[in-house]
């Protein structure tokens, strides 16, 4: 009881000075804990502007709370699961993406045009294309993953295509897509060393893909998928044809 006591009376002896000296933080730390104006926004903007300079393998905690010039408590604060926000900056990517087109231009076309345009927003972040493989289920629930979807039907709608048909076409189209922009980055980054051509196969039965050719094979395939499927099943075309007129 006496020890407690003398305890008690050393802490009230320590001047008010000198006890807000001792919490004052030690040079080199962020100006403040909790980050004046930090959002999550704010967040996720960082980790994509990390990714675009040094890859998704690059985006931590640590180095986020470098980058926005906070406690790493503070980034933890507004994103504390890694997934969720590596899903987030695919989203975000999703949304930079122009995949708009007039209605008038045929659908093959559009196509095309929407599958480049995703190719040359996730190319410039590398590793965003296997993170997207990887939560293909994830990123297309997400806003502009569902946005991305929309086009996606809306193109197969125009194809000819029933609504239950177009929408097992988005589904796949989405996760083709995605992995064959994975497979052109790893093409790409194989460097002049290689040529950065993906081989497939060995010996005189190997194929080499230029990075765009991958590109474009996934659309080839799947615009032969589709006119496959409204030659091979004329009822399922004018099912399609009276499904737009209903609406």
């Amino acid at each position: 009881m006496a020890a407690r006591n003398r305890k008690a009376d050393i802490a009230s002896t320590v001047s008010p000075a000198r006890s807000k000296r001792a919490r004052k933080r030690s040079p080199g730390r962020p100006p403040a804990a909790d980050g004046p104006g930090l959002t999550r926004a704010r967040v996720v903007a960082a980790a994509a502007d990390l990714a675009r300079r040094e890859g998704f393998e690059a985006v931590n905690v640590r180095r986020l709370a470098i980058e926005l010039g906070v406690w790493a408590g503070a980034v933890s604060h507004h994103a504390p699961n890694k997934d969720d926000l590596l899903d987030e900056v695919v989203d975000l990517l999703l949304g930079a993406c122009p995949v708009t087109f007039p209605a008038s231009v045929d659908w093959r076309v559009r196509l095309r045009l929407v599958v480049r345009s995703l190719a040359s927003v996730f190319s410039d972040h590398p590793g965003s294309s296997d993170w997207a493989v990887r939560r293909v289920g994830v990123s297309k629930t997400r806003a502009n993953g569902e946005a991305v979807g929309r086009v996606f039907y809306d193109i197969f709608l125009a194809a000819g295509l029933s609504q239950a048909t177009a929408l097992e076409a988005t589904a796949a189209a989405h996760a083709m897509t995605m992995g064959a922009i994975k497979l052109s980055d790893a093409a790409s980054r194989r460097g002049s060393a290689e040529g950065g051509w993906l081989v497939v196969g060995e010996g005189e039965k190997s194929v080499r893909f230029a990075p765009p050719q991958i590109l474009d094979a996934c659309v080839d395939c799947l615009i032969a998928g589709v006119e496959k499927m409204t030659t091979r099943h004329p009822r399922r075309r004018e099912s399609a044809k009276k499904e737009r007129a209903d609406r």
